[in-house]
């Protein structure tokens, strides 16, 4: 097994995996071991992927002889000589990728304390290695939140009704959760995230409106520069008076994951900007949305940036 020197709980993982050539039917695993606990009775998360594109995740508890399996599953992604790995874990929390694709989201909540990563791999030919590039381990430090608030609406200032949070991010995991101004029948609302805020009108815009829509929009200097990359109906979406709705965006260089209310929505392309820049809470974000005197509330408004200070 290979350890990388970086010891942490909350981080992106990834690295490519070259299977041996080993003939065909030949058993072989490999995977990522996380939150490495020092000690002959330490312990770790490990995620497993074999050729058959079965994957599993185990944990080794504290004083353990065995790793208990959590979740499995199969990927439909494990195709030809490479499988990229890539893990994204915040507290409890974590989400598996292979070659690029989502997979599911794992329960770290029995080991949360911070450890080492590692590589692994085996075969029924041990004489045979594996090979491997790409081994990175990245931080995920919480850069803001939580933080409570309420936007309140402006509809005839001509600006969008947002809470800036003070951080500048480009790769991370972003969430809150928004609350439902009011129903339908009072007026339009549309609510979500700019995220990578270069200037007033560079970022990209992941929102979704009293129809049960979300959004993806790339302004790149002005407003009309602005592009539609999105616009899909979700039965995800609660629109009821009283409802709300969790949003959840993981940003990674040109790759974004949309989650709403706990579960995956959709890959968002987020290839033409992919500078550093803020992050904001919206309440209002198409003209003529929102009612003067109303606001839109939200809770747990939260920000890790890979790089940031823990």
């Amino acid at each position: 097994m290979l350890v990388g020197d970086v010891i942490t709980a909350d981080l992106v993982a990834e690295s490519m995996l070259r299977p041996p050539r080993i003939g065909v039917g030949g058993a072989w695993s490999a995977g990522l071991r996380l939150r490495m606990r020092p000690g002959p009775a330490g312990a770790a998360h490990a995620i497993v992927i074999e050729r058959s594109g079965n994957w599993r995740h185990e944990l080794l508890r504290e004083g353990a002889a065995l790793y208990e399996t959590i979740r499995e599953g199969k990927s439909s992604s494990v195709l030809g000589d490479e499988v990229h790995v890539r893990v994204v874990a915040v507290e409890s929390a974590g989400w598996l990728f292979i070659n690029g694709v989502y997979e599911a989201e794992l329960d770290l909540s029995g080991l949360t304390e911070s450890g080492a990563v590692g590589l692994f791999a085996k075969s029924e030919d041990s004489t045979v290695p594996t090979r491997f590039s790409g081994f990175t381990v990245r931080r995920l430090g919480r850069a803001y939140g939580p933080r409570d608030g309420a936007i309140h609406h402006d509809p005839d200032d001509g600006l969008l009704d947002m809470s800036r949070a003070s951080v500048s991010v480009v790769d991370g995991v972003i969430e809150a959760r928004f609350f439902n101004p009011y129903s339908i029948a009072v007026g339009p609302w549309s609510s979500g995230f700019l995220i990578r805020g270069g200037s007033a009108n560079l970022f990209h815009a992941v929102v979704f409106n009293e129809y049960s829509r979300w959004f993806h929009y790339l302004r790149t200097g002005h407003a009309v520069s602005e592009r539609e990359l999105a616009n899909e109906a979700s039965d995800l979406l609660s629109n009821k008076r009283n409802g709300s709705n969790h949003v959840r965006i993981i940003a990674l260089g040109d790759e974004g994951w949309l989650f709403i209310n706990g579960s995956y929505v959709d890959e968002l392309d987020l290839s033409d900007w992919v500078g550093a820049g803020s992050v904001s809470a919206v309440g209002q974000y198409f003209a003529g949305d929102g009612v003067a005197g109303q606001s839109t509330r939200f809770e747990g408004f939260t920000i890790w940036s890979v790089g940031a200070a823990r």
